[in-house]
């Protein structure tokens, strides 16, 4: 039941996206492609990100200011922890199309390694400021950089395993805005991971998507989102292709660790 919701969530977005804009993937002149992410929220640097809250409008805001601060917390967070001089344990990023196979894979390998399972983005108590659209996007992408100051704090004592982080987000965006015909080549900028942002040791893609149970349009969409985690780099994505049931996913993450590892 699970798959089947996280599928036509989705696709209603899309369709009203459509709606809302009025175009068709393939009708769309993507000569700029990064400026169509940006629109939708995909931030690369974190200086981007902080110039769109320290704008007039935002200056005053008592939300967008408990936004900073829980960033400024994390830093002060991670500071305090660094003067241990541990060596930082293994920090792994599970991405995949099911979100409930994805959370419980993830929460069985953060087990199995005796490590932190963090789910992004963190509950959050601000309210009213986030249902500015602008302002969600900004929040989401800044909530990036905090969880990667708490994985430093965390990851010098146990390792730590990460669901919904950078490519998460940006993928979906990619496979949104562009179509089958216009998806911009391989050595576009527009897949390079944010040089500022803490880069995994490990990023899990868990494909199980039952393409033949899905619609010609999910199908699709689903398709071209995998072509993305299959081009997005530095770091690159492991594919763990499979349908079976998470633990069945965890075995062959935990398959590739040992080798990593080793």
């Amino acid at each position: 039941m699970h798959y089947i919701v996280y599928i036509f969530i989705p696709f209603f977005l899309i369709n009203t996206v459509r709606k809302i804009y009025g175009y068709q993937y393939d009708d769309l002149d993507f000569t700029d492609p990064m400026e169509y992410v940006n629109e939708d929220g995909v931030y690369y640097t974190l200086n981007s990100i902080l110039d769109f809250f320290h704008q007039d409008e935002f200056r005053e805001s008592i939300g967008v200011k408990e936004l900073l601060q829980r960033y400024q917390d994390s830093i002060k967070r991670w500071e305090d922890r660094a003067k241990s001089n541990r060596n930082h344990q293994i920090f792994i990023v599970v991405e995949g199309i099911n979100p409930h196979n994805r959370k419980v894979a993830a929460q069985l390998l953060a087990q199995k390694l005796s490590g932190k399972f963090l789910a992004n983005p963190a509950r959050t108590g601000v309210g009213p400021i986030l249902d500015d659209q602008k302002v969600r996007k900004a929040f989401h992408a800044l909530n990036k950089y905090t969880a990667a100051n708490y994985v430093r704090a965390i990851s010098l004592y146990q390792p730590v395993v990460l669901v919904r982080y950078w490519f998460d987000h940006a993928t979906f965006i990619m496979a949104k805005r562009f179509g089958d015909k216009n998806l911009p080549p391989s050595n576009s900028s527009i897949y390079q991971f944010p040089e500022d942002l803490l880069k995994p040791n490990i990023t899990f893609f868990l494909n199980d998507a039952d393409l033949d149970r899905m619609s010609k349009t999910q199908s699709d969409f689903a398709k071209r989102l995998i072509k993305i985690y299959r081009t997005v780099r530095d770091p690159a994505v492991v594919e763990i292709v499979s349908k079976g049931p998470p633990r069945l996913l965890l075995q062959k993450m935990m398959d590739y660790i040992n080798e990593f590892i080793e």
